[in-house]
């Protein structure tokens, strides 16, 4: 393998890439790979692997993918010395490849065999140890065009892979220099949010770390040069919405930072309270607070491959350092999770989530955040039903107040079968009554299908057991099931 390729097509007293005329002393660490962002006059990633002393190199257009169903278009481009593998800085202007080039991840690889026999017949297997690409990938070389040889570049399915993430995306900017930086700070328009796990029971041991289910939007916070953005966990932006919030959130100077965390509206008595957060779109008199729980940048430096620890303790410092009364650090409990859900639950709390203390952030669905959601119980009076095409749509149920008055205390709609709605119904049309027995009635008729709901009331004798999930603050349940 020779570099004379590389070395013919640069000018080394005008570019800062290194020469390579010089070995470089390797310890018995594995065979290296690097994946270098280049902007060049098309933004690029080079993705270099070590063999025989150099660096066997191609541009990949379009970055890798975790995708399997990928198949990234690789050239094949010149070797390049070992020491590029260290390289970030720009190529001047006018010279070959002119542009800025970081190191966009670096760790060792694996063949799965000959790397040499492979690359001949052009098909090789290997598997990356990297900080964002792990696991077993393959290159398939394709039919030539012109000189440069043409290969695709794709992630075999394993426990690595991932169809729910742009990996390119999602890890702008360098893993060795302080994050992405082109004249200021450079960080993504939106980074998808982690997303819990539905679970029964939370897990126990040290590993884990549990936090209060808070009651309002997911919001992802960013601080940017032109102040402060709030972005919902669909993308949307929420900034405008929650104006009030933003006003005190701007006193924390600290640009190039993105938060994860819940918006909620605090009652009287400081408890989340979901109905008043809808209100308080147009109402500034109710407060609103910002609970961080995440830090995936800090001044422009990407902070989601830390552990969760490290990036939690960082987090708790920054909102510490602000004293603002309206962005509070959500706290969590590391063990005794019997005892808290014990305590939430005598609060009437919507759930808990269960997060490895030792884990990266990333994008979706995750296994190691778990999310608990706690159950009510109630015995409810059924005053009446809904019809959807002559079949059970939901019940409408009250409960008696301090003076003995029937209040409305919402609809359940779910937890019956056909066998079980006809039954309900059979009993329920024997207590019919041409007037409600509530002592206020709900606003308005409800449609299905573009056709109004058919309202029966009943008399009062009838009693049903509940599951839900919170009372609202007009006193009605919240996700009901019979």
């Amino acid at each position: 393998m020779t570099l004379d390729d590389y070395q013919r097509k640069r000018d080394f007293d005008q570019s800062p890439e290194p020469l390579g005329t010089h070995p470089i002393e390797r310890a018995s660490l594995g065979l290296r790979f690097v994946v270098q962002k280049h902007n060049a006059r098309n933004l690029h990633f080079d993705f270099r692997l070590e063999h025989e002393g150099v660096l066997k190199s191609w541009a990949v257009p379009r970055g890798p993918s975790l995708d399997p169903a990928d198949k990234r278009l690789a050239v094949e481009v010149e070797d390049h010395p070992l020491g590029y593998a260290d390289f970030e800085g720009v190529i001047p202007k006018g010279q070959y490849g002119a542009g800025k080039v970081v190191v966009w991840d670096t760790g060792t690889w694996h063949p799965d065999g000959d790397p040499a026999k492979m690359l001949q017949t052009g098909k090789l297997k290997f598997r990356l140890d990297g900080r964002r690409l792990r696991g077993d990938w393959v290159l398939v070389r394709t039919k030539p065009k012109g000189k440069q040889q043409q290969w695709l570049l794709s992630k075999r399915d394993d426990q690595d892979a991932r169809t729910d993430v742009d990996v390119v995306q999602e890890y702008p900017g360098s893993v060795l220099s302080e994050g992405d930086r082109d004249g200021g700070v450079t960080l993504p328009k939106f980074i998808p949010p982690k997303l819990p796990s539905l679970v029964d029971q939370p897990p126990s041991g040290g590993t884990w770390i549990h936090e209060l289910k808070m009651d309002g939007y997911r919001i992802q916070a960013q601080w940017r040069t032109d102040g402060v953005r709030l972005i919902t966990r669909s993308g949307h932006d929420w900034t405008r919405r929650y104006s009030a919030i933003v006003d005190e959130m701007v006193k924390l100077d600290s640009p190039g930072t993105i938060i994860d965390g819940e918006l909620v509206a605090l009652d009287q008595s400081g408890k989340s309270n979901f109905d008043l957060l809808g209100r308080a779109i147009s109402d500034r008199e109710i407060v609103l607070a910002y609970f961080a729980f995440d830090l995936l940048f800090l001044g422009g430096v990407d902070y989601r491959e830390l552990p969760l620890l490290d990036r939690k303790s960082a987090l708790k410092t920054l909102v510490a350092d602000a004293g603002l009364a309206r962005l509070q650090y959500l706290d969590h409990v590391a063990g005794g999770v019997d005892e808290l859900i014990r305590q939430c639950q005598s609060l009437g709390l919507e759930g808990i989530v269960s997060k490895r203390l030792d884990r990266a952030y990333t994008s979706g669905r995750a296994s190691d955040w778990l999310k608990t959601k706690f159950r009510y119980r109630e015995s409810l009076v059924v005053v009446g039903y809904e019809l959807s095409d002559f079949s059970l749509s939901s019940l409408l149920l009250a409960y008696y107040d301090s003076e003995q008055e029937l209040q409305f205390a919402g609809r359940v709609g779910t937890g019956w079968n056909e066998r079980e709605a006809t039954d309900i119904l059979t009993r329920l049309k024997t207590l019919g009554t041409p007037k409600p027995t509530l002592s206020e009635l709900p606003s308005g008729s409800r449609r299905r299908r573009g056709r109004d709901l058919e309202t029966h009331w009943v008399q009062p004798v009838t009693v049903a057991d509940v599951d839900f999930a919170s009372w609202t603050d007009s006193k009605q349940l919240r996700q009901a099931s019979f």
